[in-house]
């Protein structure tokens, strides 16, 4: 969850030496990412052809996704979160066997928002496409629905209360949220400021010789 604060979060934990720990984190959520699309296949009952199912999704599908394989970002580990929150909810209104499937869904859709919220979303709604689909096919309506009602409520539930136990500004407006910036004095907003700056040092250092600025 400190990725949260994508790259500047964890240059508190990889220190000075941040190529092969950002190296490590790559090989995970890559091969996580992939490793769960092959486990949503075999739930969703491909079996032998579940390997495809990683491998069109990220060649044929999205190129996005595919490049981002080799690059390290934060938004890599809330897609590994996403799809095996998307596994757990099929595992979960497949088998209704128990309420441990439900709550591992609904705890990786959490976290996985507070990370990169657009693949929760997106695989969210898929889950309930799939949910509805399982209506259709069983007598026990009433046992799928409450599994879907327990995932669509307690992973929102999750998410506000990681975000409000952290503390702080939450920041969902970003940089046009001009009154978080009162602390620096009426009318001041430091983006345009650095921005201004460095537009300025880069003129000044155009009129000077290297080493004489």
């Amino acid at each position: 969850l400190v990725l949260n604060s994508f790259h500047a979060g964890s240059s508190y934990l990889l220190g000075r030496s941040p190529l092969p720990a950002m190296g490590a984190l790559l090989w995970v959520a890559s091969t996580g990412l992939a490793a769960g699309l092959w486990a949503l296949g075999r739930e969703l009952g491909l079996r032998v052809l579940a390997p495809l199912l990683p491998l069109l999704t990220l060649t044929l599908l999205n190129d996005e996704l595919r490049r981002n394989l080799d690059v390290y970002t934060a938004e890599n580990v809330g897609r590994m979160v996403a799809v095996c929150g998307l596994v757990a909810g099929v595992r979960a209104l497949r088998d209704r066997d128990g309420w441990a499937d439900p709550a591992v869904a609904a705890l990786l859709f959490g976290a996985g928002f507070a990370t990169h919220g657009v693949p929760v979303v997106a695989l969210m709604i898929a889950l309930g496409w799939y949910g509805v689909a399982r209506l259709f096919q069983q007598w026990d309506r009433g046992a799928v629905l409450g599994r879907m009602v327990a995932i669509a409520l307690g992973a929102p539930a999750i998410t506000v209360a990681l975000l409000l136990s952290a503390g702080g500004t939450i920041g969902f407006q970003g940089a046009s949220g001009s009154d978080r910036y009162r602390s620096f004095g009426a009318g001041v907003d430091p983006n345009a400021y650095i921005g201004t700056a460095v537009e300025k040092w880069g003129t000044e250092f155009g009129k000077h010789p290297v080493g004489t600025g």
